[in-house]
């Protein structure tokens, strides 16, 4: 009987592919499920948060090698960090051979933009979505519930045109801050220096304790009529997990805390007074000569300073002080020099002018007396500081 070749290697063929495909399928069933295909899956580090919270929204993608995609986030969150990671594993199958696949790792730090209850929704790697999620958002804590909270507060909100405001901030905490830090006031048509160093110390609030950081700010509002002092603003970080000790890797959540806006009324400058608008709480003159009392000699300098201090004012505020004629002397002035300090009310402001005196004639010499036209803002009155004549 003659054989069809065609059918024999057929036959042939048959008995050697199927033990071979039974092998392959064997292993592939032996391996784990994250080897045999590409999983992504989602997880977030706290299922509760406050308004101005962030949350961590981590998302580990295995066995894909693909983009991510994380727009389905944008109606309800902003997107204030991230940070990314990359792995490969190995592993070893039943039958002995290692099987590698990749591990992609993001970490997103979510700040939602509204509270409420919402659905996380599902990112995606490759195409490759993750599970939803679902993610409380309370109002800010009041009370003694609170971590960390921000007070602003003024000493006047109906100051004149020009004038200072004194605003202090005080920072309130009973965790530890990471990092961050605190904005500067601001508004149209106004002017900030701060004041001097931070200073600390403790307060109970609510039955709670808390360490009180303060910081001042001289405010002056360049326009009469309503002013709006904005929020400001303390963006943070702070443990996690605040009950426990942190070390150097543990993670943070950010914290953002907001002042009230404030509302200024400011007034206009009064129509009586001198040229120069001049609002401060306090104004002197003062003067002293090198070397001591003066002793005037014909042809021979002496020096002068005349000192003009004016608080709650900056230095650029303050007007020249106006060269006397003096008969029978000669009399240079130096430019002035300003310089500012400050004091538990505020900026202080100063203005000195060095005068050479050099006398032409023997005999009284009188020096006139300088005076400076002031508006005090405590009061509300036009006042003149005087520096008396004086003869020598």
């Amino acid at each position: 009987m003659r054989l069809n070749p065609g059918n024999c290697i057929a036959q042939l063929w048959s008995t050697v592919r199927r033990p071979r495909l039974l092998l392959m399928l064997l292993v592939w069933l032996s391996l784990p499920v994250w080897a045999q295909q590409g999983t992504v899956r989602s997880e977030l580090s706290a299922s509760t948060i406050s308004r101005d919270e962030s949350v961590t929204l981590t998302i580990v993608a295995q066995g894909i090698d693909g983009e991510l995609d994380i727009s389905a986030l944008d109606k309800d969150f902003e997107v204030v960090g991230r940070s990314s990671s990359r792995q490969i594993s190995t592993v070893t199958a039943a039958n002995g051979q290692p099987t590698t696949t990749s591990i992609v790792s993001w970490a997103l730090e979510l700040l939602p933009r509204d509270v409420g209850v919402f659905t996380v929704p599902a990112v995606s790697v490759g195409g490759v979505p993750s599970q939803l999620l679902s993610l409380t958002v309370n109002e800010l804590p009041v009370g003694a519930s609170r971590d960390i909270f921000i007070e602003a507060t003024v000493d006047t909100r109906t100051p004149w045109v020009q004038s200072q405001v004194l605003m202090t901030l005080r920072v309130f905490q009973a965790v530890e801050i990471v990092d961050g830090g605190l904005s500067e006031p601001g508004g149209e048509h106004l002017e900030v220096q701060r004041i001097g160093e931070d200073t600390r110390s403790t307060e109970t609030r609510d039955g709670r304790q808390y360490s009180v950081t303060e910081r001042r700010f001289a405010l002056f509002p360049q326009q009469s009529g309503t002013l709006v002092v904005e929020p400001v603003t303390l963006n943070i970080s702070v443990p996690a997990d605040p009950s426990r000790v942190r070390g150097f890797f543990s993670p943070t959540r950010k914290l953002t805390r907001r002042t009230d806006a404030i509302t200024l009324d400011v007034q206009t400058r009064p129509p009586a007074g001198a040229s120069w608008w001049l609002p401060a709480s306090a104004v002197v003159l003062d003067a002293q000569w090198a070397g001591g009392d003066p002793v005037a000699k014909v042809d021979q300098p002496m020096t002068r300073s005349v000192v003009l201090r004016a608080a709650g004012v900056m230095d650029s505020q303050l007007p020249d002080i106006s060269i006397p004629a003096i008969e029978g002397v000669s009399l240079y002035a130096e430019e002035p020099v300003r310089a500012m300090g400050v004091n538990e009310r505020g900026l202080v402001a100063e203005q000195t002018v060095k005068w050479a005196l050099i006398p032409q004639r023997t005999g009284a010499l009188v020096l006139p007396e300088v005076r400076v036209e002031w508006f005090n803002t405590t009061t509300g009155n036009v006042e003149t500081a005087v520096l008396p004549e004086e003869i020598i």
